[in-house]
């Protein structure tokens, strides 16, 4: 019987973020379906837990540690959600920074990615994220984000060297790849987000079964007027029912009341029920965008024209796809009748799927 490969991910583990979660996990199921023993990292990252948790006013000023400690309050029920979640996942035991070696050494790969890993402006500019431990283990980036590429320079080290010393590095948006090749000479592949490796069959089996009336089901990042009008004037104007899962507590005052049914402390497995079973998604998050694309939902994405690097990582995947007809700014009703045309979609997905699969799989060659 032949040794299963171990295989570490290192993203971030600590975030009560849908799209993070999802994402994470994703890649260990691939890569489970790829039999190896895989993993994902439990790194402690202060600045990422930071985000989640309770502020003092050692940490920030009094204005920023009221808002952050109202949120954190207010997402008390969903972080247990998030919990029970984890408790499908695998993961490595706890470690930071002092004993991420120790951890690191007990796989044969440690796979960086996805999400906004190479940003350091998430992470307080911590190398770990560049894998600068030492070790005998092969490095591989899959998906990686920058945020946006100009950060890069903040993280203080030899970022040329450590780069170089990856076996294989995979970026999710062009913009990455382009920086890559222009700064460091670094050819890198363009990949998709681990949410769609895995099948539209594979995100069902989150489904939760319950039955609702048909319902239009919006799930928004940032707080946004408009949008939330727009959203309610879409569901009224299909006639259907309307779910809302705002992810800020400041989105809520936009949606109470007025007809709609809001979701807010929702764990990834609803998240992802929830748009499995809507007859359209509304959404201004590119993870919401790749879950209903991979489950071949109706969809239509809010773009923020003062959000480049967001925009990016959207409209880079719907121009691959050819469904670029699915972003609004402001009025949504010229597109209400438009629907994608899944079968082509499924066919370009498909190819993009095989250059992916192709990358990992020659990443870990001969483990």
């Amino acid at each position: 019987m032949s040794v299963r490969m171990k295989v570490g991910i290192l993203t971030f583990s600590d975030a009560d973020n849908y799209g993070a979660m999802c994402q994470a996990y994703a890649l260990q199921k691939y890569l489970d379906y790829q039999s190896f023993e895989c993993d994902i990292i439990r790194y402690y990252n202060h600045s990422i837990w930071l985000q989640y948790h309770y502020c003092s006013l050692r940490e920030s000023d009094f204005i920023h540690c009221i808002k952050r400690n109202i949120e954190v309050l207010s997402q008390s029920q969903r972080r247990k959600a998030f919990r029970k979640f984890r408790n499908i996942i695998s993961f490595s035991e706890l470690c930071d920074s002092t004993t991420v070696k120790k951890v690191f050494s007990n796989y044969d790969a440690i796979v960086v990615g996805s999400d906004q890993v190479w940003n350091p402006r998430n992470t307080d500019g911590d190398t770990v994220f560049l894998l600068d431990v030492m070790g005998d283990y092969k490095k591989i980036a899959y998906a990686a984000s920058f945020g946006n590429t100009s950060f890069f320079d903040e993280f203080c080290a030899d970022t040329s060297t450590l780069l170089e010393d990856f076996s294989a590095i995979s970026v999710r948006e062009k913009s990455g790849k382009n920086f890559l090749k222009e700064r460091y000479g670094i050819d890198s592949k363009l990949v998709l987000d681990p949410v769609l490796l895995l099948e539209k069959k594979d995100w069902e089996t989150f489904s939760t079964g319950e039955k609702r009336e048909q319902y239009v089901f919006v799930y928004q990042l940032k707080p946004d007027k408009a949008f939330a009008r727009e959203a309610r004037k879409f569901a009224k104007e299909k006639g259907l029912k309307i779910y809302i899962l705002p992810y800020l507590a400041r989105c809520l005052l936009e949606n109470i009341g007025r007809g709609t049914s809001l979701q807010y402390s929702i764990g990834p497995e609803e998240f992802v029920s929830f748009i499995s079973n809507a007859e359209y998604v509304l959404t201004d998050s590119f993870h919401g965008i790749a879950l209903s694309i991979a489950m071949n939902k109706q969809f239509f994405v809010r773009m923020d024209s003062k959000k480049n690097n967001t925009n990016e990582r959207i409209t880079g995947l719907m121009n691959e796809l050819g469904i670029s007809d699915r972003e609004f700014e402001n009025h949504l009703s010229p597109n209400l009748d438009t629907t994608i045309d899944y079968e082509k979609v499924n066919t370009i997905l498909g190819e993009l799927r095989k250059t992916s699969k192709d990358f990992l799989r020659n990443a870990f060659g001969d483990l």
